[in-house]
Order: structure tokens, then sequence, then C-alpha cells
């Protein structure tokens, strides 16, 4: 449907907004002048400001501040990088001028960079950040992308608190400096260790980085350089000592367990794989009739922690049979994509009846099982593949063969 219209002697643009972008945009319908006679010449800027239109609802729609993301986004659409005023040079001065429609109010605030920044606030960071970010994002689940929003989400909320919510540009080393004598009392007190609190200066200080270098801000990062000092020692996991370990197999232990997640520990018990990844794993997944019974873990309907998580797991003792009842029941569907709350039932569980110690939780069995691997004076190679950890050098052919890899959990393995 065309958008230009003569009228008079001058062609004009007329658009309806579309439904989609009405609470965006108050107007119906954009009614604008091309300030052209010649038709060829108006359909060329029709296009163009079209194109230009629906960037600017389209950064709207996305939550971005009309009053400087979208402009940012216009301005790309016309083939500009947005720059403030002050910073453009004298040619880009002038090809910016050349491509002004001195009568557009949206135009000369894209092109001659005069709108400022100031709706871009702390507490929008983590939702400009993810957006950002979506490239990255795109393998993890439901469960596994709320679990990365929590530690932006959590330090933009503590700066608000402490510091209020300040415009990204208001936002100086005097307020860094406060948020950290607030994190730094907290830590004196016992309530974070200062591994907590550095994570929040860093969440800030990524978002502030990432946000800034997309939208072209040259800002100086005020969360740079203001982390605390940490103990040498940082807390560890405990490794599940066998004598626990015993008692969590006893007859009876785990009757009050659901199937799912009893399995679920069973199979850390003998593989050392993290909760999570066993959660994930789905029916064709499980090769339980090859020659040596294993399962894969791989990137399907879930993002997994590092490219070394990606490996086949052998299955021996508690841990096969485990995994065949999780084949007949067709996998994991109580707790696919839902690790957290397994992982909590089970800690709560084994607390609650005296299985465990204080100290301990459920991913200490998967220490217990690195424990059991070095017991066995095994080649770096070997436990790196058991384990699922990055390799620290250059990995050279294919890797230990699965039936070695069975010889060798035979003996460690509970049965």
């Amino acid at each position: 449907m065309t958008r230009v219209k003569l009228v008079g002697r001058t062609y004009r643009f007329r658009m309806r907004v579309p439904k989609m972008f009405r609470e965006v945009e108050p107007r119906n319908e954009v009614d604008i002048s091309l300030k052209t006679p010649d038709l060829l010449v108006a359909e060329a800027k029709a296009r163009k400001f079209e194109k230009e239109l629906v960037a600017m609802w389209e950064a709207r729609m996305a939550g971005e501040d009309p009053d400087y993301e979208a402009i940012v986004k216009y301005c790309q659409a016309m083939g500009f990088a947005y720059r403030a005023v002050g910073d453009q040079s004298d040619g880009d001065f002038m090809r910016r001028m050349g491509a002004l429609d001195p009568y557009s109010k949206v135009q000369s605030q894209s092109l001659m960079g005069t709108v400022s920044a100031r709706g871009m606030s702390i507490s929008r960071m983590p939702k400009m950040y993810e957006t950002l970010s979506a490239y990255r994002l795109k393998a993890k689940n439901a469960e596994q992308l709320r679990i990365w929003r929590i530690p932006f989400s959590r330090a933009a909320d503590l700066f608000v608190e402490v510091c209020g919510d300040l415009a990204m540009e208001d936002v100086s080393q005097q307020e860094a400096q406060k948020l950290r004598d607030h994190l730094r009392t907290a830590v004196e007190n016992g309530e974070i260790v200062a591994n907590t609190a550095n994570r929040m200066i860093g969440s800030l200080q990524t978002m502030f980085k990432e946000i800034c270098r997309d939208k072209k801000l040259w800002l100086p990062n005020p969360f740079n350089d203001m982390r605390l000092k940490e103990s040498k020692t940082k807390g560890r996991r405990k490794a599940i000592p066998s004598e626990m370990i015993d008692k969590i197999l006893a007859p009876k232990a785990l009757d009050r367990l659901n199937d799912e997640a009893r399995d679920v520990l069973y199979i850390c018990i003998n593989t050392g794989c993290r909760p999570s990844e066993i959660c994930g794993v789905l029916k064709h997944h499980m090769h339980l009739t090859a020659n040596v019974p294993h399962f894969e873990l791989v990137e399907e309907e879930r993002e997994l922690k590092t490219s070394a998580s990606v490996r086949k797991v052998v299955l021996v003792g508690i841990a096969l049979e485990a995994m065949k009842r999780r084949y007949n029941a067709g996998g994991f569907p109580r707790y696919k994509g839902k690790h957290s709350s397994m992982t909590a039932l089970i800690n709560k569980y084994l607390r609650n009846n005296d299985l465990i110690d204080e100290g301990y939780t459920l991913y200490g069995l998967r220490h217990s099982f690195e424990d059991r691997l070095i017991s066995r004076n095994l080649a770096d190679r070997i436990s790196a593949e058991l384990m699922g950890h990055e390799v620290k050098r250059e990995r050279y052919g294919d890797g230990p063969d699965l039936h070695l890899l069975a010889e060798i959990l035979a003996p460690i393995s509970y049965h």
C-alpha cells in the first residue's frame, strides 16, 4: 500500500500506525510533508522515513527510552552512529547537515546528537543488559535464564536502595564508593562474604561497561577498582565423606524422597555429574543397551556450563539402575528445567533426616567423586574427561575409550 499522496503540488507521507505500536505512539496516523513535487523522490523519502519510524517504535516497544535509545535507533536507521554534537568532527557534522530535514524535530535530535541519556537509570540496566546479551543466552532454558538474571537484578536493586535510582550519567565514583562502604560493612558484620560483595560490584561494572559501549556513551565506569580484598582461603564446597554416603544408601533411608529425586542422587554418587546436568538428560540421550551403558550430556533444550561439560558419561552400579528407571519413566519430567527446586528438596531431605552434617550439600557428592578419582592416581586427562573439566593444555586424540572409563569406575562406585 502506497504511503505517498499528492496534496496540491507537494507529496505527503501518510501511514496509519499499526496496532502493535499503538501503546508507544499516541497518533493514529502519521502525516508529514515530503517537501517535493517529484513522485520518485517522494517514494524514496517515504521508504526511508517509514524505516526510521519503525526503528523508533520498536525501540520503544523494547522498553527503551524514547528520548535517547529510540533516537539512537532512529539515527542508525538513517545510516549514522549516534554521536553528541560536541563529539562530531567538522566533516561528520557537515555530512549530517546534508542529510538533515530541518523541519523534522526527530531528525534534528538524532543527527545533531542533542538528546541526553538521562532516562537510562540504574534500575533499567539489568533489562538493557539482557537485551544486549540475547545472542549469548539463546541456549539457556527458562530456569537457567532465571538464575542468570539474579546477580544483575540484585546488584541493581541494592544500588537503588543505597544510592537511589540515578541516571547512569549521574553515577560518580562517590556513589560507587558509598555502595562499596555499605557492602564492606555487611562483610564486617558477617552478613555476607567478600566474594558476594565483589560479585555485586562486578555485575554493576559489567552492565555499565556493556551498555555504555552499545549506546556510544563515553562515560567513565564508576565501578572500576571498587572490589574488596578477599580472603586467601575462599569457601569451597566440602566433599561428602564415605560414611555419610553409606548413611544415604542405607536401607529405607531415602524411602520418603520422590523417585525422580532419589534417582538423581544415585546418579550423582557414581558419576560426579552436576545435578543440573542430570535433570536435562532426555530419553534419547540414554544408551543403556550399548556395550558400555552411558548417557550423553549435550546442549539440547538447555545450556551446559562449559564446552568440556559436553561428554559421554559411563553408568555403573546404582547409577545404571537409576538411569534404567528414568528411561522407563521417560526421563526427568518432574525436574527438567527445574534443577534448583530439586536441589533444594534433596538438601532439605538429607538435612532433616540427619543423612548429612551441617555444611554439606548435594553438590558435595561431585567433590567426593573427584576424591575417589584422585585416589586412583589417574592421568589428568582421564580425570578431566570424567568430571567434565577443561584440560589446561591442547587436546590431542579422541580421549579415553568408554571401556577404559568403565574399568576405572567399577572399583570406586557404589553397587
